[in-house]
């Protein structure tokens, strides 16, 4: 891939930021530190000690690792442990970080072979959100940066078949945000070993229904209940506002569910049954024991705070609040993302019989005969005919693999 957005990308992010600093956007509550971030940044000012002394609870010693590395980087320069202090090292840390995560995000791009277009759609989903737009200097201090870049390391290790940058990520997730760990364990079961010549093979998936869409409800109501009782929260209370909360909430859910379900076809299945890895296995386990072990020997078996605890407080924002899914916690992976991610596919598939578009091509051979090798797809182009128009030349080409098989397509060159 010879575009790339990283430029302009880091020009807007880092607008956002130095625009968010310039503008004093922080939390005014505990000297800038917030609510839940007066806890991190005791943890930055006291260390490895709090660990060995069991003082935190098995909820938050999965979250030490931002402030660990905070009180390292202080201790390392030599600053005092103050308000000012933590929030300015948590806020570097998180701008540092997200830095990082958008080299990955355009290198796993270009790696995956997906155009400028796609790289802009992924990039305004994954950063121009609340919680990587605003939040890194509103918020700094409560580890999000910190878990934003551990799922975009591990995606980037998955992508470059990079075992142990998954291994690496998972370890520190452990520590800092386990969610991450187990939300993208199957890139550690099922590496990446080759690329498959999906053009050759024809369409991934059939075009998702209008059934779907209308299954979404029923699917999501049935989810949002399942979580509501299993989070064994009381009878939520039939207003309007609630009852159009719950209902919008509860299509997203279900969008998001039949999303995933409508990709699965036979090849998906197969893959999924002969692709695994063994040695996947076999580190996915010994990391989640791993885990156990740190938690058994640090926690101080404190039940005041717990992932249950945690998930109520995000269903009582799912009652309230419509769209809650796609500006709240969401926007780590970046709900735009997602959903872009979920139909670029079915645009690609479509393309072709929706008329002509553009293509852009490198000559591949130093010959006068017309052959065409597009970089990204790395598909030859056997040039049928040319019909000169007043323009621009219409061509209609024939997309071939190293097989010699194809399908006519229709482009503007």
């Amino acid at each position: 891939m010879k575009s790339s957005g990283l430029i302009p990308f880091l020009l807007i992010a880092w607008t956002l930021w130095l625009g968010a600093i310039a503008a004093s956007e922080q939390v005014r509550a505990n000297d800038g530190l917030g609510w839940d971030g007066v806890r991190f940044a005791r943890y930055a000012t006291e260390g490895p000690k709090a660990l060995l002394n069991r003082e935190i609870n098995d909820y938050y010693v999965q979250r030490m690792g931002p402030s660990l590395v905070v009180h390292g980087v202080i201790r390392a320069l030599g600053l005092p442990f103050d308000p000012v202090t933590i929030r300015w090292t948590f806020l570097g840390m998180n701008l540092v970080l997200l830095t990082g995560s958008i080299l990955m995000l355009v290198d796993l791009c270009r790696r995956l072979g997906l155009s400028l277009h796609a790289q802009w759609i992924l990039f305004l989903g994954l950063f121009l959100n609340p919680a990587n737009g605003r939040l890194p200097v509103y918020y700094a201090n409560i580890g999000d940066s910190f878990a934003f870049t551990l799922g975009m390391a591990m995606t980037w290790g998955w992508a470059s078949r990079r075992a142990w940058v998954l291994v690496i990520a998972s370890m520190v997730a452990l520590v800092s945000w386990p969610a991450a760990f187990y939300l993208l364990l199957p890139l550690i079961v099922w590496p990446r070993t080759m690329d498959r010549p999906e053009a050759a093979e024809g369409p991934s998936a059939p075009a998702l229904p209008w059934g779907w869409a209308v299954a979404a409800f029923p699917a999501g109501a049935i989810l949002l209940a399942a979580s509501w009782l299993a989070a064994q929260m009381p009878t939520p209370e039939w207003s309007p506002r609630n009852m159009a909360s719950l209902a919008m909430n509860a299509w997203i859910f279900g969008f998001a569910l039949v999303a995933v379900l409508s990709r699965i076809t036979a090849a998906t299945l197969k893959t999924v049954f002969s692709a695994w890895s063994a040695r996947g296995v076999a580190t996915a386990v010994a990391l989640f024991l791993l885990g156990r072990l740190y938690v058994a020997s640090t926690e101080s078996g404190s039940l005041a705070f717990s992932e249950v605890t945690y998930w109520r407080e995000v269903l009582l924002y799912v009652r309230t609040r419509p769209l809650a899914p796609l500006v709240g916690h969401a926007a780590y992976f970046g709900a735009l993302a997602v959903v872009a991610c979920a139909l670029w596919p079915r645009a690609v598939e479509a393309a072709p019989p929706a008329g002509t578009g553009t293509l852009r091509g490198d000559r591949s051979d130093g010959a006068s005969g017309p052959r065409y090798r597009v970089p990204s797809a790395e598909r030859e182009l056997a040039l049928d005919r040319v019909v000169h128009g007043s323009r621009h030349g219409a061509v209609v080409a024939r997309l071939t693999s190293g097989r010699g098989r194809g399908r006519g397509v229709s482009a503007l060159l």
